[in-house]
């Protein structure tokens, strides 16, 4: 969702905590919804102080959310959204929202590199985001919440598959970290840490486990979570190791290994209904296919 839409212009804060999502300073935020950075930083402390939660921390020169605050960031994109469909139809103009749901893995180094294309080919079309679980995906399209997913793995065969790319799976481990030095490590020299890893509802578990089964390892599992950014937050505050997709995030205390087990990988793709594809979904479809033809492997995502 594009902080400039009309839902923004009507619920100008919603837009300001929407831009928090993706900037990497206050002030970025704020020049990119085209308010100042005093009136930014004095809404997020606001917002704050009546959550009783801070919703940024600071970080290097920048600031990134909290957990609390990318929560409230990510539901009022969602919002603004469904606000600015809404003042579409009621300007009856033809529905060019596309709705594209996705896993958050997935999302810096593939989806924004599709959308922002998409767009470029589209420049009348308006994108909505929605960050999902494997499963949560399938759940969404079942409801005609969204019209495609980039997701993983293959889906049941009752929808369409489009297969995109391939993502490795890598070790994460905190610098000074004994590992930390190597450029590659096998899932056997983690078998006696921490591991912190994704619930069972990604597929990027399975994955792991599977792994781990694979090398005879019992792993001590000290945190669960549904977020990949948790994840590696705790790897960098020193509190295990974790298996993650390549690329899914960066944290400049974790140094990152490559896997040596030839499993250590995952396949992506489009999904969507068959029997109703939605004029956005058979669009973004048709720009896939030319950006292939194009660039052959432009998704493959590389350690």
């Amino acid at each position: 969702m594009h902080e400039r839409a009309r839902a923004a212009e009507l619920f100008p804060e919603l837009g300001w905590l929407a831009a928090l999502l993706d900037a990497s300073s206050l002030t970025e935020a704020a020049r990119r919804t085209g308010t100042s950075q005093s009136t930014m930083t004095r809404a997020v402390q606001r917002w704050g102080r009546r959550l009783d939660a801070p919703l940024i921390r600071a970080h290097g020169r920048g600031a990134e959310l909290t957990a609390e605050g990318e929560m409230l960031a990510i539901t009022a994109r969602r919002a603004l959204g469904d606000l600015d469909d809404a003042i579409r139809r009621i300007a009856g103009e033809p529905d060019a929202t596309l709705r594209i749901g996705f896993l958050r893995s997935l999302g810096p180094a593939v989806v924004g590199e599709l959308v922002s294309s998409y767009l470029q080919a589209h420049p009348a079309a308006h994108v909505v985001h929605h960050e999902l679980s494997s499963a949560g995906a399938l759940d969404a399209l079942d409801r005609g919440d969204v019209d495609i997913v980039l997701s993983a793995p293959r889906p049941p065969d009752r929808f369409a598959w489009r297969r995109m790319g391939r993502q490795p799976l890598v070790l994460m481990v905190p610098r000074g970290h004994r590992l930390a030095g190597r450029s590659a490590a096998s899932v056997g020299d983690i078998a006696e840490e921490r591991l912190l890893t994704l619930d069972q509802g990604y597929h990027t578990r399975r994955i792991v486990d599977s792994l781990l089964a694979a090398a005879g390892v019992s792993p001590h599992i000290g945190i669960e979570t549904d977020s990949v950014e948790t994840v590696a937050n705790y790897v960098a505050a020193g509190q295990g190791v974790a298996i993650l997709p390549a690329d899914a995030v960066h944290r400049p205390r974790v140094a990152t290994l490559t896997l040596t087990e030839p499993a250590a990988q995952r396949e992506f793709g489009l999904v969507w209904h068959a029997d109703r594809p939605s004029p956005r979904a058979e669009a973004l479809l048709a720009h896939v296919e030319l950006l292939e033809r194009r660039h052959p492997d432009w998704a493959n995502i590389e350690v």
